[in-house]
Order: structure tokens, then C-alpha cells, then sequence
């Protein structure tokens, strides 16, 4: 049997699961190519929507973006920051003011998170980089909670 076979049995079979869930006024679309993520590749969760409305409404730069996306790399479980603002610096080779300036930003923009102690966690409001189920009892999901006036975050 050629790949090609094997591959249009494969999608038939797919459509025909598919059917039987009665996801028929479904759309359903299906990436064909070779996959390169692998199951240990780091990943966060990203609520697009939230994210978007926060940054146009902070009128964020793209160097608040930037490092925003600098500290993903750097978010442990919980979404705990583990990076200072020098180390930023160092990274993205900017000057720290610069970092300072995009850091207050995000702050004020309620994408970053911090507590009484200093510690700074990403808003799992907007991204999580854990399951959904275990974010709940994080320090930064109480965090958002609080921030949000006692309202549920959306997951």
C-alpha cells in the first residue's frame, strides 16, 4: 500500500468518525506536514483575545511585546517569573531602562502580576504555562482573581 493510500484511508476514516459524532455543521481543519513539536517542547496556553485587548488597550510597544515574549521562555509552573529586568536586558541586548520602562507597562497592564513579597507572575488570564486545573490553586491565579474584583477568570 502506497503513502498516498495510507494517507486518504487514514482521512476517510477520520471523516467517517466524524460522522458518527454528528459534527457534520462542524469545521474541522486538518494540518497535513511533518509535525516538529515534540512532547517535552515547552508551551504555554495563550487566551489570543484577552491578550489582544490588553495590549491595544494599554497601548503596549512592540518592545513591551518583545519582552512579554522574552519571559515566556522564562515562566516556571505557577507562572512565577524567573528572570530580573538585567537579565532581560542581557537576552534581548537592550539597555535596562528600556526593560524598566516595558516592565511597568505590562504591570500596569495587568499582563504581569506581582505580590506583597515582589515576586511577579504572568496573569493566567492571558497565558498559562501549566494545565488549566492545576493553575487554580497557583498564587498568580489568586492573584488575577483579586485583581479581576472577585470575578472568575474565564477557565
Amino acid at each position: 500500500m502506497s503513502t498516498q493510500t495510507v494517507k486518504q484511508t487514514t482521512l476517510k476514516k477520520a471523516a467517517d468518525d466524524l460522522k458518527k459524532e454528528n459534527l457534520d455543521d462542524k469545521n474541522i481543519t486538518i494540518f497535513v506536514g511533518k509535525g516538529t513539536l515534540k512532547a517535552n517542547d515547552p508551551f504555554v496556553i495563550l487566551f489570543y483575545k484577552n491578550v489582544l485587548h490588553h495590549v491595544l488597550k494599554a497601548n503596549l510597544t512592540m518592545t513591551d511585546i518583545k519582552i512579554m515574549l522574552t519571559v515566556l521562555d522564562y515562566v516556571s509552573r505557577g507562572n512565577v517569573v524567573n528572570l530580573s529586568q538585567t537579565e532581560i536586558a542581557h537576552v534581548l541586548n537592550m539597555k535596562k531602562q528600556q526593560v524598566s520602562r516595558s516592565w511597568q507597562n505590562l504591570i500596569r497592564a495587568e499582563i504581569f502580576l506581582t505580590n506583597e513579597c515582589g515576586s511577579v507572575y504572568l496573569n493566567p488570564d492571558y497565558m498559562a504555562k501549566q494545565s488549566l486545573k492545576s493553575m487554580k490553586d497557583s498564587t498568580a491565579y489568586s492573584l488575577a482573581k483579586a485583581t479581576n474584583n472577585n470575578e472568575d477568570i474565564a477557565f
